[in-house]
C-alpha cells in the first residue's frame, strides 16, 4: 500500500507505514518519483511484501503484449495486487477482479463471460504467484471456476494462464481478436 497525501507531519508517516503502509509520499510530487516508488514496492512484493503481486517473468510478458492492441484487456487476475505488476510490466490494461484484494463482486461471471464472449479480454491470470488474491469474492470464486473448467491453462513464467480466445480443449494460442 503506497500512502499519497497533503499530510507530511512525522505522527502521519509513521501512523501510515504503522497500519501496513509499504511507502508514503506527501504532496508535492512528481509523478516519476511516484512512478519509481510504486515499482520499489512492487519489486519488495516479489520477495513476499505483498502477497499475490511482484514483477512478472519476461516470458509472461512477452506472451501478455503479443497481440496485445487487438484487446481491451489483455488479462484478467483476481485482485489489483496481481494485476498491478502485470500492468506496469506491460503497460497494457489488466483487468482486477474483484477491485483491491478481489473481495468486491464485480464484475459478475456473466459480465465476464459477455467480456470472453466479445474477445475483449486475451488472458486470464490464474494459479501461480500471479493469480493469488486475499480473499475473494464469490463472483472472483466464480469466474476462476469457470475459467478452469472452460479454457486450457499454460504455465508460462511461473504463472498458470489461460487463453480465453480458445475453445474448450483446444490449445492455447495467441491469435488476435477484438479491443
Amino acid at each position: 500500500m503506497l500512502f499519497l497525501t497533503a499530510r507530511d507531519a512525522t505522527e502521519d508517516k509513521v501512523n501510515g507505514l504503522t497500519v501496513g503502509g509499504d511507502d508514503y509520499v506527501t504532496k508535492p510530487f512528481s509523478l516519476e518519483e511516484v512512478i519509481a516508488r510504486i515499482r520499489a514496492v512492487l519489486r519488495r512484493a516479489g520477495r513476499g511484501g505483498l502477497r499475490g503481486g511482484g514483477t512478472p517473468d519476461p516470458e509472461l510478458v512477452a506472451l501478455l503484449t503479443r497481440d496485445a492492441d487487438c484487446y481491451t484487456w489483455v488479462a484478467a487476475a483476481v485482485g489489483s495486487r496481481s494485476a498491478a505488476g502485470v500492468q506496469l510490466a506491460t503497460g497494457e490494461p489488466v483487468m482486477a477482479i474483484g477491485g483491491f484484494n478481489g473481495s468486491d463482486p464485480a464484475p459478475t461471471l456473466e459480465r465476464f463471460q459477455q467480456l470472453v464472449a466479445e474477445g475483449r479480454v486475451h488472458w486470464f491470470l490464474g494459479g501461480g504467484r500471479m493469480g493469488r488474491s486475499m480473499g475473494g469474492s464469490d463472483a472472483a470464486a466464480e469466474i476462476a471456476a469457470w475459467v478452469a473448467d472452460s479454457f486450457p491453462a499454460t504455465s508460462v513464467g511461473g504463472a498458470t494462464v489461460y487463453d480465453l480466445t480458445t475453445t474448450p480443449g483446444a490449445s492455447p494460442t495467441a491469435a488476435g481478436s477484438r479491443r
